[in-house]
């Protein structure tokens, strides 16, 4: 009884998806937000990104769970909450990626101890 009540969830999982139910959640745009700025080493900030979805907005964190990259994390790194923190001066391009969409903020980490 078990097992056929798995395959006819499974039946009916792809048979929605096959019928295009799932387009109703494809990303078409990420936002990201500040798109640059510059941070104090040592010091963390704060990004967000906003997501549209095929049929308008939906923006429930609970159910969105974007991938955070940095692609200099001796620069700075960053959390799957978006969180930045500054490690060494430098530049870091961070990403954020939902389904086949990204958005990148370009981060300065700054050592404000050193004058010029």
């Amino acid at each position: 009884m078990r097992t056929s009540f798995y395959i006819i969830a499974t039946l009916l999982l792809m048979t929605l998806l096959g019928s295009g139910c799932s387009d109703t959640f494809k990303v078409t745009s990420i936002q990201i937000y500040p798109e640059s700025d510059s941070v104090k080493i040592g010091s963390t900030l704060q990004l967000n990104a906003a997501f549209e979805f095929k049929g308008g907005d939906y923006n429930d964190p609970n159910l969105i769970v974007p991938s955070w990259k940095s692609d200099n994390e001796a620069v700075a790194t960053v959390n799957d909450s978006g969180l930045v923190r500054a490690k060494t001066p430098g530049k870091a391009i961070i990403t954020v990626g939902l389904g086949d969409k990204e958005a990148s903020a370009t981060i300065i980490a700054v050592d404000t101890t050193k004058s010029e």
